[in-house]
């Protein structure tokens, strides 16, 4: 269900006909895919019914706020609760503060009739304002041991003194299902900048801390990265050729993981922030020699930076993996 208009559907706006029609498709047990987009004051009870259902996605998404409210009191309760729960396969949240809080917490809790204990995918989008990772993080520890692609954009703080800093980071060392690594870094913090609300930094130091997490018996065979490089061009001075020097770290880390699991690891960096594009591959190239050595590497350009959410080349984000 999805609100191309500008601004977002009230769920409460509609028809009781079509609220009906709505409910009855999705409570049916033929439904198993189910993507809101841009939908507020959805009933929980709606999605909480869904009982066939496989494959879920929220993307800027708000609950009623009495059935949140109720459920932070503990009062809420399901119409019905199976005796089974549906699992889950997939999940892919697109939200702000608090509905990422709630969220986690609602489909992680005892009264919840979906449960996420079996997803093999979670795609986790964090919008501006909210860089408190110990929420997705819930979700993912409750699916450590199933989960096979896991695709993350997170946010950060934008003071410059807590550049890189988050509360409550996420932990993958205890995957034991991983196979495919997705992560966008900064890209929405780039094109906050256009605006100049946002401050430079690099990502570098928390890509690293975070997949130095993997251990060195990892699954994972591909892990993709989109990240802005905007800070590595501040530091190149006036020449403004991007200063990958430090990147080095990366290559060594993930040559070691190379030599067990890991056959592809992709970079796409974006293509405004190089003066010469046809140069960025080589600039890349060079800061990955161990990687492009062993034949893993693969560079690619993006020239989308608007539309965070749904970019037209952001398709390695978000691709469908089969699931079985």
């Amino acid at each position: 269900m999805e609100n191309t208009a500008f601004g977002h559907l009230r769920w409460t706006s509609t028809s009781m006909t079509v609220q009906d029609a709505l409910t009855r498709t999705f409570h049916s047990d033929v439904l198993t895919h189910l993507a809101l987009y841009r939908i507020v004051d959805v009933p929980l009870d709606v999605v909480d019914r869904c009982s066939a259902l496989e494959e879920l996605s929220l993307e800027l998404v708000d609950f009623l706020k009495q059935d949140m409210d109720a459920f932070f009191s503990g009062t809420w309760e399901p119409r019905t609760m199976r005796s089974r729960k549906t699992e889950l396969k997939s999940l892919c949240v697109t939200l702000s503060d608090p509905l990422f809080h709630f969220i986690s917490l609602w489909i992680t809790s005892p009264v919840c009739n979906l449960s996420v204990a079996s997803l093999q995918r979670f795609a986790a989008s964090m919008t501006m304002e909210y860089y408190d990772h110990g929420n997705v993080d819930r979700i993912l520890q409750a699916c450590a041991a199933t989960v096979q692609i896991f695709c993350f954009s997170p946010t950060f703080r934008t003071n410059l003194d807590d550049v890189g800093q988050t509360m409550n980071p996420i932990n993958i060392s205890g995957l034991s299902s991983l196979r495919i690594l997705r992560l966008r870094v900064g890209v929405l913090a780039q094109a906050l900048r256009r605006l100049n609300t946002h401050a430079r930094q690099s990502y570098l130091q928390w890509i690293v801390e975070l997949l130095s997490q993997l251990p060195s018996s990892t699954a994972v065979t591909e892990i993709s990265l989109k990240v802005s490089l905007v800070k590595e061009k501040e530091m190149a001075g006036v020449n403004g050729v991007v200063d990958m020097d430090p990147w080095h770290r990366l290559d060594d880390l993930l040559a070691s993981h190379a030599k067990h699991s890991i056959r592809q690891f992709k970079f796409i960096a974006l293509e405004e922030e190089f003066d010469l594009p046809d140069d960025a591959a080589r600039i890349i190239r060079n800061a990955f020699p161990q990687l492009q050595e062993a034949r893993i590497l693969i560079i690619e350009m993006s020239k989308a930076i608007s539309g965070f959410f749904s970019a037209p080349d952001d398709g390695e984000f978000l691709e469908r993996v089969k699931i079985r």
